[in-house]
């Protein structure tokens, strides 16, 4: 008796043969290339290297903030390297977390508003929904009590979270 084979599921995110260069002038510096990668749905990855490697200009090209030099970026089989920035910025808000190193938030927003901002921006539930999921979302990061604070009133740890 043989056992079906095991399924693979299709990647949600595949990175194929990706460069990134700058142009400097008299020469080009490769940030990266012959970058490969498959993320299927669920799955973490941690993208480690020390400082000044190309990281964060990969999660750049990634979430379609940058573009790069050769190479696709698939989200689901769609080519987002097609998109233009319009197109990009749709798919972003459908698609794309991203939390910053620089954090950039709105200052004059509470951490509540801040968080609700994708929500309400893409229109789903109720107000009532989004302020139970916003309140739920902030309890999970310990910051249950600080909803209507401004950012500036947070420590850093409590900003990045």
């Amino acid at each position: 008796m043989s056992l079906p084979a095991a399924s693979t599921p299709p990647a949600n995110v595949q990175v194929v043969d990706l460069a990134k260069r700058y142009d400097t002038g008299a020469d080009a510096t490769t940030v990266f290339e012959q970058v490969n990668l498959e993320v299927a749905a669920g799955e973490f990855v941690a993208i480690v290297g020390d400082s000044g490697v190309g990281k964060s200009t990969l999660l750049n090209c990634l979430a379609g903030l940058d573009r790069w030099d050769q190479g696709q970026v698939l989200h689901q089989g769609q080519d987002i390297g097609r998109l233009d920035e319009a197109g990009l910025a749709v798919w972003r808000r459908a698609h794309v977390g991203f939390v910053f190193q620089a954090f950039h938030v709105l200052p004059h927003l509470s951490v509540a508003q801040n968080v609700a901002l994708p929500l309400m921006l893409l229109a789903r539930g109720t107000p009532a929904e989004q302020d139970a999921r916003v309140q739920a979302m902030l309890a999970a990061v310990g910051l249950g009590d600080r909803g209507q604070r401004l950012p500036q009133q947070l420590s850093g740890g409590q900003l990045q979270r």
